[in-house]
């Protein structure tokens, strides 16, 4: 039992280290050594809320018959997916506005 969740432990840690971009909250505020505060807003409530079932939403293309064929999928592979999709959206917004 203790090996099995620890697997399961660096497995998860891990597996949010290598995607830290789709996992982190970015709204975490710091002031010179003071302690972090964290802002609740609307996303990160909705992150908490919905987690890995956006994830299958997102990778299904929204279409709810797909969704038991997405989970089917490695993780590390949909992971990837997702962070290039998110890459790619910020390019294309950065572009778009006229920033680089």
């Amino acid at each position: 039992m203790l090996w099995g969740f620890l697997t399961f432990f660096f497995f998860r840690r891990d597996t949010f280290a290598r995607f830290k971009q789709l996992f982190e909250e970015t709204d975490v505020k710091q002031d010179e050594g003071k302690e972090t505060e964290r802002r609740v807003t609307t996303d990160i409530r909705y992150k908490e809320k919905w987690g890995w079932y956006s994830i299958i939403y997102e990778i299904a293309n929204g279409d709810l018959l797909k969704f038991e064929e997405v989970t089917e999928i490695k993780i590390y592979k949909a992971l990837t997916f997702l962070a290039y999709k998110q890459d790619k959206f910020i390019l294309e917004k950065e572009q778009s506005n006229g920033t680089r």
